[in-house]
C-alpha cells in the first residue's frame, strides 16, 4: 500500500503580510531553498495587480516541502515586499520534495483567458491589440520577421498601462463587426489605438466607419479608393490560394497609406516598395512616433 499522501503535511490559512513575506524569502535565501531564479516582469506585474486590487485569493498555497525548503510562491512573496499589501493565502508544510519536478508544468492559461477572467469586454480583441501595441512600441511591428516571443506578464504589463486606450479600441472596433471583411480587426484595432493615443480619435473613428459603410465617399476618397483595394486584393488571393491571403503586411501598407492620405488630403498610392533585399518596406503612420506615445493617465505627453 502507498504512503499516505497527507502524512506530515499541515495546511493553514493566512494574510501573508510584507514582514512575513521578508521573513520567509530571507529564510529562503539563508537555505538557499531550490527556487528558480524570480523573473521581475513576474513580480512587477503581480505587484501591480495588488495595488490594483485585481489580486484574487485562488487557493493556490505557498508550498515547503518535508525538509523545511521553501519550494514554491517566492513571486508572490516578493510582489508582496514591493506592493506593500497583505494578500490571503494557503500554506503548505511538509509535502515530499519530489513535488518539486511536478510545480507549475501543466498548460498555461492563455492571455485571452486572463482577460475574461479580470471581466474584460472584448476580451480576445483586447488581447490582439496588446500584442500588436507591445511590438509596436518596441520596435517590433511592423516586420517582415518573425516576432520574438512575448509572455503572457509582458502583456498584461502593457494592458493595464493603457487598459483605457486599448479597451477604448477595442470597444469601437468591436462594434465594427464587418471590419473583418476589409483588414483584421486587430490590425483596425491598433491603428484606432495608435492614432487614438495622439488626440485624433474622431478622425480615426470616422475613417474606420466610412471604410466598412462605403457611405457618402467621394470618387477621390482615399477611404473609397481603399476599400476597392481591399476587395481587389482579397479576390486575388482567394484566386492564389488560403495561405497567401493571411498575409497581413499588404492589408496594413494599404490601410496605412490611406489613412496619411487622408489626414493630409493627398492622392493615395497603393504602389508597394520593396528595399535591398526585397522585403516589403512599411509605411510610417503620419504624424505618428511610437517612441513618444504619451503615457497612460498622466496627460504629459511623455513616458514616465
Amino acid at each position: 500500500m502507498s504512503k499516505n499522501p497527507w502524512e506530515g503535511t499541515v495546511v493553514t490559512k493566512t494574510m501573508l503580510t510584507p514582514e512575513m513575506a521578508q521573513k520567509i524569502i530571507r529564510k529562503m535565501q539563508d537555505q538557499q531553498s531550490p527556487q528558480r531564479k524570480a523573473r521581475v516582469r513576474v513580480v512587477d506585474a503581480y505587484a501591480r495587480n495588488m495595488q490594483k486590487s485585481k489580486w484574487f485569493f485562488t487557493g493556490d498555497a505557498l508550498r515547503w516541502d518535508d525538509h523545511g525548503n521553501f519550494i514554491d510562491g517566492q513571486h508572490r512573496c516578493l510582489a508582496v515586499i514591493q506592493s506593500g499589501v497583505s494578500i490571503p493565502v494557503l500554506l503548505i508544510r511538509g509535502l515530499s520534495r519530489d513535488v518539486m519536478a511536478v510545480i507549475d508544468v501543466g498548460p498555461r492559461r492563455s492571455f485571452d483567458d486572463y482577460l475574461k477572467i479580470q471581466g474584460v469586454h472584448h476580451y480576445a480583441l483586447s488581447a490582439a491589440i496588446t500584442t500588436k501595441v507591445w511590438f509596436w512600441l518596441n520596435g517590433h511591428f511592423p516586420s517582415n520577421g518573425a516576432l520574438p516571443s512575448l509572455s503572457n506578464v509582458e502583456k498584461e504589463m502593457l494592458f493595464w498601462r493603457f487598459e483605457a486606450e486599448i479597451s477604448r479600441s477595442a470597444e469601437f472596433i468591436g462594434r465594427l463587426s464587418k471590419i473583418r471583411y476589409h483588414v483584421t480587426p486587430a490590425i483596425a484595432g491598433f491603428l484606432h489605438f495608435a492614432v487614438s493615443t495622439f488626440g485624433k480619435i474622431e478622425s480615426v473613428e470616422f475613417f474606420l466607419s466610412r471604410l466598412v459603410s462605403g457611405d457618402d465617399l467621394g470618387k477621390a476618397s482615399p477611404i473609397l479608393r481603399l476599400r476597392n483595394k481591399l476587395i481587389e486584393h482579397k479576390a486575388q488571393c482567394s484566386k492564389l490560394g488560403a495561405m497567401n491571403g493571411r498575409d497581413w503586411r499588404v492589408p496594413y501598407i494599404y490601410l496605412i497609406r490611406a489613412w496619411d492620405a487622408y489626414v493630409s488630403r493627398e492622392k493615395v498610392s497603393f504602389e508597394l516598395a520593396r528595399n535591398s533585399n526585397g522585403a516589403m518596406v512599411f509605411p510610417d503612420i503620419s504624424g505618428i512616433n511610437s517612441a513618444h506615445v504619451p503615457f497612460a493617465g498622466d496627460g504629459s505627453g511623455e513616458d514616465a
